[in-house]
C-alpha cells in the first residue's frame, strides 16, 4: 500500500502515515519507502488498539466487536466469546476486537 493509500483507509494525515511507515513499522514489510504491506498496517493498527477500516481488510474478513461493561467480564465470557469467533471463522477470517465500557467513561 502507498502512504496515499493508507492515509485514506486510515483516515489519518499524510505525516501520521509517514511516521508510522518510517518509524514503527517494520522495515522488514516495506516494499520501498513509502509502501508497505497491508496485512503490516492492519498488524499496527490492532497492536496499537486503533480502528481497522473496511478498506484495509479482504472481502472475506469479519470484524467482530465484543463490547462488555468491565475487563472481568471477557474473563467470565471467554468460552462463549470462542464459540462465537469459531462459528464466524468457518465463513471467513475474523478480526476480533474487545472494548470494556467501564475504560471509556470518565467519572465527572
Amino acid at each position: 500500500m502507498s502512504l496515499e493509500e493508507v492515509t485514506v483507509a486510515c483516515c489519518s494525515s499524510a505525516p501520521k502515515v509517514k511516521d508510522w511507515l518510517t518509524d514503527k513499522l517494520s522495515a522488514n514489510n516495506r516494499t520501498n519507502e513509502y509502501s508497505v504491506n497491508a496485512s503490516e498496517v492492519v498488524s499496527y493498527l490492532f497492536r496499537n488498539n486503533l480502528p481497522i477500516s473496511p478498506l484495509l481488510l479482504t472481502p472475506e474478513t469479519i470484524k467482530i466487536l465484543f463490547l462488555a461493561t468491565n475487563e472481568y467480564e471477557f474473563l467470565d465470557r471467554e468460552d462463549q466469546f470462542d464459540v462465537i469467533c469459531r462459528y464466524f471463522a468457518e465463513q471467513g477470517n475474523v478480526l476480533v476486537e474487545t472494548r470494556a465500557l467501564s475504560s471509556a467513561i470518565t467519572p465527572s
